[in-house]
């Protein structure tokens, strides 16, 4: 009986083992027919050890470009030949409601080889797997527009499938290869084929609907991804990417820098050690060499190659080749340290799987061949594959803490072996029998589960004697040995850039404190494109048209009637809109739209709808004033005809910034008013209708900032529970009464009345979702009472329209809402930054700051936050993005403290400054404009009192 033992690493070591029994020990290989026909209907755990299987199935027809059925094949390798015992077969839904996931047969561009590939979270729990939300026989399903994408997960444990994962993910990619889960299931990293900005490696999370945060910007062609030993890692021949890290560990934020594995990466150059890479597994055969230290890549045409780690690099030692083309890999590594190889081999229907034992060990030449154990049958097609790895072992219960044994060679360094877990880290203490007081620490390491191991210092060939003695330190509370500050995990964790031992590896660090930007100073309010005040139709009014403001009207909100957008059925008219967005391009901007099909409630008000609808039953003219049918199906059909086509050209505009959701009533504020001198007759819009156009804006603006008019609050309370599944970007509410007692305090009090349970929802919308609008107007504004609701209510946007000129106000009230508009929004401001005065090439930088919202708001946009240094000549030489999330920095009088630690390259030694900037997401506005002192041209701010440049010394 031979016993099978696979082990990976996991975090800082942590190695995961199981057991399968092979009967009869390693040999040759039996090839498995005939069980293609048998389907485990319901899911079953799937057992640790096995080799699961991407299979594309063609359901009778010849495979295409066109989605068909992907199943998941496992199946149990054992005896002696091998065979392969097929135990179920999971297949992801392609047919019927709800999220699909399908695949293809060959694809364009060669896509279907590439797709289906496997992979497997370090805990071995979760299955990720990636396709297309599609039925089945969907043509050109990859190219085809329209087609979202989904990540599959498989749980282990039980065998179920979860495909919430589905959605617009990105935009304008083809295949969409492969996706890996860490170990918690929700955290996704995806591979993604294409060209342009979209592409490449996408970080999502379990249940998005949107796109990813992208982590790369180039290769574009990204084959797959993969989690080794807790860090992430990207395959490609193209862009000099070969086998490259991203990152440190599981990074979610990008843009991630790429360190290739020296000797996979680079120019591919003439040899080609890369070239056509498919997919890589890793393996630690070695125990010398620390980490990894043997990979087989499967590449193409070429076959199978090995690779060995030697003196740090990367060298291929032999390729195999099957005989036929080689599309994706993984391996097992038994108990004698032979590597058992799965591969498939073909990318046409009825393509296989073989595998091969590889007995020659780290840095030898590959041993066997490939054998053939299963093939996909007519009309299917294998795509990639996995051995399940087991969960890692729970660590044993403490017994007391003692050493295991100790290797002393003459000449050779002494390695003493202890119990280790990942919960502590262990240090080596050494001293001469001679001399115990010079006891002292010489070697320290983070623990692995297992059998620990601490190098000492080499043993003499002469008699004498010495003591080692090993330190156990829980992870939670680490020391300082070499007091410089920084604890020894953390030193640990950013080797070689710091020792834990050398407390010359650290500089001090030196505090800095901005100077604010007060009301009063000629750069206050600080205005930003997506917060504060506002142009209502681009007007330069009272009481934002002030002069030696930094940003001057950056958003621009206009309303717009329906007759003016389309003249007969289907024919529009778009030129207010294209001279908008030509406004906001000149001033760096952006655009809020509104469509209406009424103007006043009162006599005379006209119609506003076009004149092909001005007639019943589509409507009734009222004393002068048109009243459309707002129930009515047609007037419905081409209301809803005319925001998919505004959608259909503006949607994926990134300076459209916000659309209100305006159905009916007047002025689209989704009311039933009927004039103050009740000129139009009673009227009702049903509730289903009402939902109608709420929804229609939903499915048409994906991208932009939605608001909900506050008259209804049967549809404020519909958007407010809408959950984050089904609406990312959370609906803002607009009320334009502002300053007059019937607005918003009475529309809460409404609420509360109406629907209860959802007044929490209400009052904690300003953290999600902005709340604004526009004032009442001269004669219904109370100026004190506008400036109390803005505070209230914790206001994100006001316009400034409705409100005159100064004559019309007193000096008091002039500057009661000039205190207002500057008030309105977010004002990020840094209130102290710490950094080192100094720092070795390629050693690490530790920047912390503390970040104030001095608004009303937050931030309803992931800006990026990103440090940089400038060298002598002011040009930018490196930046990176910090982990401050500003959309969680509420106002409040406390900061938000936030520590960022970098590893530097290696620039050339002198003096840098360093700055922050804060990036939008979409790169169509400057960076934000901060309450603090020091921006300079690029956006950027120095850090220093008054602006003052902040200095770091890059020393060799």
């Amino acid at each position: 009986m031979l016993v099978a033992t696979q082990k990976r690493k996991l975090g800082f070591g942590l190695h995961r083992v199981v057991q399968r029994s092979c009967p009869g020990g390693a040999g040759r290989v039996a090839v498995l027919v005939g069980l293609l026909a048998v389907t485990v209907a319901v899911a079953a755990p799937i057992t640790p050890g096995n080799l699961l299987v991407y299979r594309v199935d063609g359901s009778g027809a010849a495979l295409g470009a066109d989605a068909a059925v992907v199943h998941i094949d496992e199946y149990a390798i054992s005896g002696s030949p091998l065979s392969a015992s097929l135990v179920q077969t999971i297949t992801f839904p392609f047919t019927g409601p709800g999220p699909l996931l399908t695949g293809t047969g060959i694809g364009t561009s060669a896509g279907g080889i590439t797709e289906g590939k496997l992979t497997i979270s370090p805990n071995g729990r979760w299955v990720g797997v990636a396709g297309y939300n599609a039925p089945e026989n969907t043509a050109n399903v990859a190219t085809a527009s329209g087609i979202n994408r989904t990540i599959g997960r498989i749980d282990t444990t039980d065998g179920s499938i979860d495909v919430s994962t589905s959605g617009q993910l990105t935009s304008g990619v083809r295949n969409t290869r492969a996706a890996v889960f860490d170990d918690t299931g929700t955290n996704i990293w995806a591979a993604l084929h294409g060209s342009g900005t979209n592409f490449g490696l996408m970080y999502l999370t379990l249940g998005q609907t949107n796109q990813g945060t992208m982590l790369t910007a180039s290769p574009h062609s990204v084959r797959g991804v993969r989690i080794f030993d807790g860090q992430l890692y990207i395959y490609s021949d193209s862009g000099n990417i070969g086998v490259s890290q991203v990152g440190s560990g599981l990074p979610t934020t990008g843009s991630q820098p790429l360190t290739g594995l020296p000797g996979i990466s680079g120019p591919l150059g003439p040899s080609g050690v890369y070239d056509q890479i498919y997919g890589f597994f890793m393996a630690d055969l070695d125990a010398s060499v620390p980490g990894y230290d043997t990979l087989w890549m499967a590449r193409e045409t070429i076959g199978v190659t090995k690779f060995s780690l030697v003196d740090g690099i990367w060298t291929p030692i032999n390729t195999n080749n099957p005989g036929y083309n080689v599309y994706h890999i993984d391996g097992w590594v038994n108990p004698d340290r032979s590597v058992t190889l799965a591969i498939i081999g073909g990318a046409v229907a009825n393509n296989r799987l073989a595998v091969m034992i590889d007995s020659s060990g780290y840095n030898q030449p590959m041993e066997g061949s490939f054998e053939i154990l299963v093939r996909a049958g007519a009309n299917n097609r294998y795509g990639g594959l996995v051995f399940v790895v087991p969960p890692p072992a729970a660590p044993p219960p403490p017994d007391g803490f003692r050493l295991l044994g100790i290797s002393a060679t003459p000449f050779m360094p002494v390695r003493i072996f202890y119990p280790a877990d990942t919960n502590h880290y262990y240090i080596l203490y050494a001293a001469a029998l001679t001399n115990l007081s010079a006891l002292s620490p010489t070697n320290l390491t983070l623990g692995t589960n297992g059998v620990g191991v601490l190098t000492g210092p080499t043993n003499p060939a002469t008699p004498g004697g010495a003591i080692f003695q090993v330190r156990r330190v829980p992870i939670s509370q680490p020391l300082d040995l070499d007091g410089d500050g920084l604890d020894d995990v953390f030193e640990l964790t950013h080797a070689p850039a710091l020792d834990p031992l050398n407390p010359a590896d650290s500089s001090p660090q030196v505090a800095y404190f901005p100077t604010a930007v007060v009301d009063g100073d000629p750069e206050a309010p600080v205005i930003n494109a997506d917060t504060g005040p506002f142009s209502k139709a681009g007007a330069n009014t009272f009481p934002i048209g002030v002069p030696g403001k930094r940003i001057q009207h950056p958003l621009l909100f206009r309303r717009v009637v329906w007759s003016d957008l389309e003249t007969s059925p289907g024919q529009y008219n778009f030129s207010q809109f294209e001279s908008d967005l030509a406004n906001a391009r000149s001033v760096t901007g952006l655009v809020w739209w509104a469509v209406y099909s009424m103007r006043s409630a009162r006599q005379n008000s006209g119609t506003w709808v076009p004149a092909y609808l001005a007639v019943p039953p589509y409507g009734q003219m009222v004393n002068g004033t048109w009243l459309p049918d707002f129930n009515h199906p047609y007037y419905k059909e081409r209301w809803q005809a005319l925001i998919r086509e505004i959608g259909r050209r503006y949607a994926n505009e990134p300076r459209l910034y916000g659309f209100d959701m305006r159905g009916w009533g007047p002025y689209g504020e989704n009311n039933t008013w009927r004039g103050s001198d009740n000129n139009l007759p009673p009227y009702t819009v049903y509730e289903s209708n009402r939902l109608f156009y709420i929804d229609t804006y939903r499915a048409v603006f994906t991208n932009q900032q939605l608001f909900v008019m506050v008259d209804d609050l049967y549809t404020v309370n519909y958007v407010l529970n809408l959950s984050s599944n089904v609406q990312p970007i959370p609906v803002g509410i607009r009320a334009d009464s502002w300053g007059n007692s019937s607005s918003l305090d009475q529309d809460r009090a409404r609420f509360a009345a109406a629907y209860p349970a959802s007044l929490g929802l209400w009052d904690e919308r300003w953290k999600i979702a902005p709340v604004g609008g526009e004032p009442w107007g001269i004669g219904g504004v109370n100026a004190t009472l506008f400036l109390t609701q803005m505070t209230n209510h914790l206001v994100a946007l006001m316009a400034n329209g409705n409100l005159g000129s100064p004559s019309d106000w007193s000096t008091a009230d002039q500057i009661r809402f000039q205190t207002a508009y500057g008030l309105v929004g977010y004002r990020y401001a840094i209130e102290r930054v710490s950094a080192p005065t100094h720092v070795r090439r390629g050693g690490l930088l530790l920047v912390e700051a503390s970040w104030l919202n001095r608004g009303l708001a937050p931030t309803y946009w992931p800006w990026q936050a990103e440090w940089r240094l400038y060298n002598s000549a002011g040009v930018k030489v490196w930046s990176a993005p910090s982990g401050i999330n500003l959309r969680q920095v509420l106002p409040a009088p406390s900061a938000v403290a936030r520590t960022d630690q970098y590893v530097l390259p290696s620039l050339p030694a002198g003096r840098y400054v360093l700055r922050l900037a804060v990036l939008e997401p979409r790169g169509v506005l400057p960076p934000m404009a901060l309450a603090i002192k020091g921006r300079t041209a690029d956006g950027s701010y120095n850090l220093g009192p008054n602006g003052s440049e902040v200095a770091i010394t890059v020393q060799p």
